[in-house]
């Protein structure tokens, strides 16, 4: 069992990224957690307190990584709202309602999120970086919300078509991995897209690449 009090004199707070600390209550100090910036909890499954009573100390945190802790749910996003990146990857308690929280993080990862639907996009439309990977109920619609955000994954969306890619042209980096309804008359809505990765998307051709000639950084192996 990791002793925190032993860590807080060895460690340097701004550089190191701590595994797991939370599991047993009896060795945090909420002051000690308030000087955190990097912070690295993954794969959480035990009781609710071991974590989440603790996420109200964490506001002041730089980096966040909850991916795959079963027990966080909207409730205590609402304690984490200036972070600057944060990860909840293969959180299956986070809906909609919990972005509202979060609106204005810089670095957003939801890889995974069952029930992140269209309407919940509305909450993150001034996210700098998000990525939305694998979120099965993201379609077309929803990428009108998030028209403006500056770097977007939505690698391995089955629903995303050519038509969704209409929102989304002032994207400047822009990844569309295995989207398997992205044809070529898509590319003509993301001409001006600075970076743009298309590896493993069967319907582009050759022909669609005249849409996209002009972009500086094009990836199409497959």
């Amino acid at each position: 069992m990791i002793n925190i009090y032993i860590i807080s004199n060895i460690v340097d707070y701004d550089s190191i990224i701590l595994y797991n600390i939370l599991c047993a209550n009896k060795y945090i100090n909420n002051n000690l957690l308030k000087k955190l910036k990097f912070l690295f909890l993954k794969k959480n499954k035990n009781k609710r307190s071991s974590i989440n009573d603790k996420l109200k100390y964490f506001n002041n945190i730089h980096t966040l990584i909850l991916n795959n802790n079963n027990s966080i749910t909207d409730e205590e996003l609402k304690y984490i709202p200036n972070i600057h990146t944060l990860d909840l990857c293969y959180n299956i308690l986070i809906t909609n309602n919990g972005l509202k929280y979060i609106s204005n993080i810089h670095t957003l990862i939801l890889i995974s999120n069952k029930f992140i639907t269209d309407d919940g996009l509305k909450h993150i439309s001034n996210v700098h970086t998000l990525n939305l990977l694998s979120n099965e109920l993201i379609t077309d619609d929803g990428l009108k919300y998030i028209s403006n955000i500056h770097s977007l994954s939505l690698n391995n969306n089955k629903l995303i078509t050519d038509k969704g890619l209409k929102y989304i042209f002032n994207v400047h980096t822009l990844f569309l991995m295995s989207n398997k309804l992205i044809t070529d008359d898509g590319l003509k809505y993301i001409s001006n897209v600075h970076t743009l990765n298309l590896f493993s998307n069967e319907l582009i051709t050759d022909n669609g690449l005249k849409y996209i000639s002009n972009i500086h950084t094009l990836i199409l192996n497959k």
